[in-house]
């Protein structure tokens, strides 16, 4: 593997687990951006408030983009290949495998966080006598559960996964060449 590939497949690692977070965090922030435009509507304007989130979604945007879709630009940019003695690595495993693993490993640290949470939450939930729709911890449930859910069907699908990231990732450096 060369050294430029290596930085391939890193940098695309770095930009899944980008895309994995940004989808969990997304259900954390839309579950606490709700009650916020709510409360904001029956005191001020709620334009400032969505106009600085659809900023920093429009960053995360463009930094998941640039991890994922254009590495080569990446690699150019910082450099990434100078300062190596050798123009080779010796790691025998193919980008799908690695990024495969890639993607189970961080799912499974998904997965490792949020089972607890979700079953906390349940058992929370069952300690009070509240309807669901009423529950202060509802969002909670319904987060945690999204979020174990995903993690499950990211390890399963951990190859078909990495399939699609390198097709659609080759397509898209195909097109910009």
């Amino acid at each position: 593997m060369t050294v430029r590939n290596f930085w391939r497949i890193f940098l695309k690692g770095l930009g899944i687990w980008l895309v994995l977070e940004t989808i969990l965090l997304s259900f954390k922030y839309v579950s606490t951006l709700v009650p916020m435009l709510i409360e904001l509507s029956k005191e001020s304007s709620v334009i400032p408030a969505i106009f600085i989130s659809l900023f920093f979604f429009g960053w995360l945007v463009l930094l998941l983009y640039i991890f994922v879709f254009r590495t080569e630009w990446l690699i150019d940019i910082f450099r990434l290949e100078g300062g190596f003695n050798d123009e080779k690595i010796d790691i025998n495993i193919s980008q799908r495998t690695f990024i495969a693993v890639i993607i189970a490993t961080v799912s499974g640290l998904s997965l490792v966080t949020s089972l607890p949470a979700l079953i906390q939450s349940i058992f929370n939930f069952y300690q009070h006598d509240y309807v669901f729709r009423q529950s202060p911890s509802a969002n909670i449930i319904v987060f945690n559960l999204v979020q174990t859910v995903i993690s499950i069907v990211c390890m399963t699908y951990a190859f078909s996964l990495s399939k699609l990231f390198l097709k659609l990732s080759n397509s898209k450096v195909a097109e910009d060449i």
